[in-house]
C-alpha cells in the first residue's frame, strides 16, 4: 500500500494503493480507482485508492470512515469495487458496488434511507 500524507512516505505492501491528499491524482495504468472524502460534499482531504488486481477486505479508511465518494475509473469490465458501512465487508452491509461506468460526481453513502460512512471495501477482478 502506498500512502502519502504531509511529508511523503512510501510503504509498498501490494498492488493496492491509498493516497490521501488535497490534490487529485490519477494513475493511467490503474485498472480501478476511487476517491473517498471526509465530508459529503467531496471536498477537502481525499483518499485515493487504486490498483491493478482484486483485493481482500480492507478497512484502512482515513479517520475510520468516509462520508462521500467518487468512482474515478474502473477500466476492466471484470472488476467491481464493493463499499461497506462496517469494517468487515459484510455482504448485508453493502453501500454500493462500483462497476466500469465513471461517475465523476460526489456520491453520499446511505443505508436504509439514512446517511452512513464507508468503513471498508474490497475489489473483485
Amino acid at each position: 500500500m502506498k500512502i502519502f500524507s504531509g511529508i511523503p512516505a512510501l510503504f509498498a505492501l501490494s498492488t493496492v494503493n491509498a493516497l490521501p491528499s488535497i490534490i487529485q491524482y490519477h494513475f493511467p495504468n490503474a485498472t480501478w480507482e476511487f476517491s473517498l472524502y471526509q465530508n459529503n460534499h467531496c471536498t477537502g482531504e481525499i483518499t485515493l485508492f487504486y490498483g491493478t488486481k482484486g483485493t481482500p477486505c480492507r478497512d484502512a479508511i482515513l479517520n475510520g470512515g468516509a462520508l462521500g465518494y467518487i468512482n474515478n475509473k474502473i477500466a476492466d469490465s471484470n472488476c467491481t469495487v464493493h463499499l461497506f458501512n462496517d469494517s468487515h465487508c459484510s455482504r448485508n452491509r453493502t453501500v454500493d458496488i462500483l462497476g466500469n461506468e465513471e461517475r465523476q460526481t460526489c456520491l453520499v453513502p446511505t443505508w436504509e434511507g439514512s446517511k452512513t460512512q464507508i468503513k471498508s471495501y474490497y475489489v473483485r477482478c
